[in-house]
């Protein structure tokens, strides 16, 4: 449209072309297109500033491995609003094999639908969004007490162009772990694998007993440090971070040789280096759910109940601001736990599939 505008009149309008090209965002034309359909136009090779935007989305889609350090105006989504995603997870079953499909919540329909699928069956992963990028890493591809099929794999999903890439795989095999950013780079904290379990500041030691403790990593200083213990013993919980607080949710402890549901709900204050219960406990007991921040509200998708005996396929989510639990209305396609959630800007076309 861009060009059939400036072709209309060409005389009198292309002097316009320089600044109609940098509103157009040519790192999201996929890179064939680019070289059959842009650089094909006569100005976009003879004016300079047209034809440093052409280069400089070439040599973008040159470096795939590295997109998601060279985001830019002119490779992101024209868009604000972020989805809710739901990844793998080990559903019930003999065979238990886990899911490799990536779901996200349609808020208008109050439904869960299917995005993409990933490239392997995964479970007890972990994903980190980066600049829009989501990050899958580690887990394992068949359920084994003992870490057996735990992977070192880590992939990348682009939802712009509903792609998947592989990239270099962590040192070691992992699951049940811990991911995070912190500035530019991934941390994998802990997790277990056919070795046993690794060390970390996972809440596990060597005579299996639960624990409370909480340890905060100064990567200035490059030092660990024990911090206050929280109120409950808890494992297989999940943690969220939200206006400078660290809630931790659900998870379960021993008693004798049984499991039993963590329904206390704790907020973490890190400058007073406090934990406190929060008046409302979780609806029902969830273990090794999927967690995201989305909207100033906390989101818990499947995971598994002690009480009940359960995989979970229903979504909760807890309002700090109300001091509320809600469930939403839809459920995933089939019960999870183990899976993972994270929140990416989607495009306008999704689902992909139409």
């Amino acid at each position: 449209m861009s060009v059939l505008w400036l072709e209309h009149d060409r005389e009198t309008r292309m002097q316009y072309a320089p600044d109609l090209m940098k509103r157009l965002r040519f790192a999201l034309i996929p890179a064939p297109e680019l070289v059959e359909r842009v650089q094909s136009v006569d100005f976009m090779r003879t004016d300079p500033v047209c034809q440093k935007l052409l280069l400089d989305a070439m040599n973008y889609h040159l470096m795939p491995f590295r997109q998601h350090c060279r985001q830019s105006l002119a490779s992101r989504i024209r868009s604000n609003k972020k989805m809710l995603l739901l990844v793998g997870g080990l559903p019930p079953g003999p065979d238990r094999l886990p899911s490799n499909l990536v779901q996200y919540y349609d808020d208008e329909k109050k439904t869960w639908k299917i995005l993409t699928i990933m490239p392997y069956n995964s479970a007890h992963h972990c994903v980190v969004e980066v600049e829009n990028f989501l990050f899958v890493l580690g887990g394992e591809d068949q359920w084994n007490p003992n870490g057996k099929h735990s992977t070192n794999f880590v992939s990348r999903y682009d939802p712009r162009f509903n792609s998947w890439i592989q990239l270099p795989p962590m040192q070691e095999r992992r699951a049940s772990f811990y991911a995070c950013r912190l500035d530019k780079n991934l941390y994998v904290i802990g997790g277990r694998n056919e070795t046993g379990y690794l060390s970390s500041v996972e809440c596990y030691v060597h005579n299996g007993e639960y624990v409370p403790w909480l340890y905060c990593y100064d990567p200035v200083m490059d030092v660990w440090a024990r911090k206050q213990d929280m109120n409950t013993k808890r494992a297989i919980h999940t943690l969220a971070v939200m206006n400078d607080r660290l809630y931790a949710i659900g998870g379960n402890h021993l008693k004798g040789f049984s499991h039993l549901d963590v329904m206390l709900v704790e907020c973490y204050d890190p400058k007073g280096d406090q934990w406190n219960i929060l008046q409302t406990p979780i609806l029902e007991g969830r273990s090794g759910p999927g967690c995201a921040v989305l909207d100033d509200s906390i989101y818990l998708v499947g995971g598994y109940s002690w009480s009940m005996g359960a995989y979970k396929s229903s979504t909760i989510c807890y309002s700090p601001e109300k001091g509320t639990w809600t469930e939403l209305e839809g459920d995933v396609a089939e019960p999870l736990a183990g899976p993972a959630c994270s929140t990416v800007i989607l495009p306008a076309c999704v689902p992909y599939n139409k």
